[in-house]
């Protein structure tokens, strides 16, 4: 008796998926203003509509609406608008400006979920990921601008931001380095060490306290998945003298472990929990549209009038702009991601982007993730996770749509 598996994978123009690798690495210069336009905004904004472009000349005509995880990304989308309109027949504050940016973002991941069907999406996307990481740490140490506390980042990015990014790139080099212990060369290693290096000495001189805990769990998580009979050597000759590098640069740099040491002991800045508090209140008023994009002045009025101020939690972030209904509809999509992650947690990339997402998902209790770029790039691969393990995707053939066959003969 024969068991028969039919695995399709969609093969994407590479033009696309290069444009999108280009959307990805733009993400990171987001607090640029090109210019007053809601979709024009920022450098990634304008790739974004371009390649929103390219993609709907490509695909629109015969784009279908795939059923499991994607179908999430178009129920909360619809959500959000349903949302936006209920609010503004009730009588409230359009927001279109603000509006639009998030319609615009999760356009844009919709469109990255459809293109992340070609499993050659992993390599490009991931890539752009880890090289905007290291782009950000390398430019950060020849002209850095300091930060109040000694705390030290690159330019205007928000320095919790920059220590997100730096994680996900050391968790992708981390990853690579122990599935390709058996086939990459010496130097090769040593580049991948080399890297791993400068993207936690960059996390660390961040000084973010969420990203030192949830570097921590990631790493231990992705160790822990890919405790493997082929990986051994790897933990045997490379994962120690890693281990001990990283805990020399923690031990010399006290910046961190000091501002840990502070909240505990009430000396350090908790700001967070006073903001959470009172978003927690703003939320009451409008539990079920939310107070939109402009919940921000809303909860900056707290503290005075005229401020601006986000929730710190990107968690909070979709309560208060759509209310708990939307918000059970994101955890439904970020749920359903997660679980197909999980089932697949045995192949290589299901490890890394189930360690992703959940690194992810802890960096949301401390800063505004729930719309970052970089959450989404995250989400969209891990949505298509089963599309790339690489036991099937070695059987992937060149051209066109394909259906790949994998036949279990049973004695």
């Amino acid at each position: 008796m024969s068991v028969v598996t039919h695995v399709e994978y969609d093969r994407k123009p590479t033009s696309l998926l290069m444009l999108a690798g280009l959307f990805v690495f733009l993400s990171l210069f987001d607090y640029y203003r090109l210019s007053s336009l809601p979709l024009l905004r920022t450098p990634s904004a304008t790739v974004g509509l371009l390649l929103a472009a390219c993609y709907g000349l490509y695909a629109l005509s015969g784009y279908r609406i795939h059923s499991g995880t994607p179908m999430w990304f178009w129920v909360f989308f619809l959500g959000i608008v349903a949302t936006q309109l209920l609010r503004i027949a009730a009588g409230g504050d359009a927001q279109w400006p603000f509006f639009m940016q998030w319609v615009q973002i999760i356009i844009l991941a919709m469109i990255l979920v459809d293109l992340s069907r070609d499993p050659r999406a992993f390599n490009i996307l991931l890539g752009a990921i880890v090289i905007a990481a290291l782009f950000l740490a390398i430019a950060g140490s020849l002209g850095v601008s300091q930060v109040n506390n000694g705390r030290v980042g690159y330019e205007d990015i928000d320095l919790n931001r920059q220590a997100n990014v730096y994680t996900l790139g050391l968790l992708t080099l981390l990853w690579l380095m122990i599935e390709r212990t058996r086939t990459f060369r010496l130097w090769q290693m040593a580049c991948l060490i080399a890297g791993c290096v400068v993207l936690m000495l960059a996390a660390l001189k961040t000084g973010s306290r969420g990203g030192f805990l949830t570097m921590i769990a990631g790493v231990g998580l992705l160790l822990l998945l890919e405790a493997r009979k082929r990986n051994s050597s790897a933990y045997v000759f490379f994962i120690p003298p890693m281990l001990l590098i990283a805990l020399a640069m923690i031990a010399s740099n006290d910046l961190v472990i000091g501002r840990l040491i502070g909240t505990l002991n009430g000396q350090e800045d908790n700001s967070r929990i006073v903001i959470w508090e009172n978003a927690v209140q703003l939320l009451m008023n409008h539990p079920l549209v939310g107070n939109g994009p402009y919940f921000m002045e809303r909860l900056g009025s707290y503290f005075w009038a005229g401020r601006i101020l986000n929730a710190h939690n990107g968690y909070l972030q979709v309560l208060l702009a759509f209310g708990i209904p939307i918000f059970l509809l994101w955890l439904g999509m970020v749920g359903s991601v997660l679980r197909r992650c999980w089932r697949v947690r045995q192949a290589p990339e299901g490890a890394l982007l189930l360690s992703l997402m959940i690194t992810m998902l802890l960096f949301g209790f401390t800063i505004d993730l729930a719309f970052d770029r970089f959450f989404w790039f995250v989400l969209v691969l891990a949505a298509n996770v089963e599309r790339y393990p690489a036991f099937l995707r070695r059987q992937l053939l060149d051209g066109g749509t394909r259906h790949v066959t994998t036949v279990a003969r049973r004695p």
